[in-house]
Formats: C-alpha cells, structure tokens, sequence
C-alpha cells in the first residue's frame, strides 16, 4: 500500500501480507508506504512476510507511525530496515507500544 503525504490512515485488526514494494529507484515500503506529511496508525495488526528491495520491507515511515498491540515479523528489505524503516528526515517519528518485531 502506498500512502502518499498528507492524512491520516488508520488499519485495526488488519493484516498486511505478502506485498513487494519499490522494486528499483529509491525508496521502499514492502507493505506500507508513509510519505513524508503523512500519519499511520497500526492498533491489533500483523505486518508479515513484506519484501522491498530498497527500504522497509514492512513499512517505510517518513512522517509520523504508531504501532499498539502488533506483530511485525519475517519482513525483509534488501537495504535498511526489514522490518521498520525511518526516513532520514526530521518529522520521521515512531511510537511503538506492546508491540513483538521479530524475525526482519
């Protein structure tokens, strides 16, 4: 999923699988993609089994994420941040609470 630069998304009890994201250039988001003025929000979710080839094989953060009550696991990028990635700019920013991230 992409998710361009301004809003606010909000997934609960979702499940994200099996998504391959910025297969060349820059970039990344195997599962999600946040843009640089964006907020996502991840209460009750399991992000699994999501590849990039660049960055975030789960999800790439450039602005804002929280991630309550999740499982992020077996995600793979073939840069930086299997898992979770922050974008090198000053508004990335996590908050990450009861949260298991294991196995990127």
């Amino acid at each position: 999923m992409y998710y361009a630069n301004t809003g606010k998304a909000i997934f609960v009890n979702s499940t994200i699988n099996s998504n391959t994201g910025a297969t060349s250039g820059s970039g990344g988001g195997g599962g999600v993609y946040n843009g640089s003025n964006g907020t996502l929000v991840f209460r009750g979710c399991t992000i699994s089994e999501n590849t990039s080839l660049r960055n975030g094989g789960g999800v790439y953060n450039g602005a804002s994420a929280t991630l309550h009550s999740c499982i992020v696991s077996a995600n793979s990028a073939g840069d930086d941040g299997g898992g979770l990635f922050s974008a090198n700019t000053n508004k990335a920013e996590w908050l990450i609470v009861n949260t298991t991230i294991a196995r990127n």
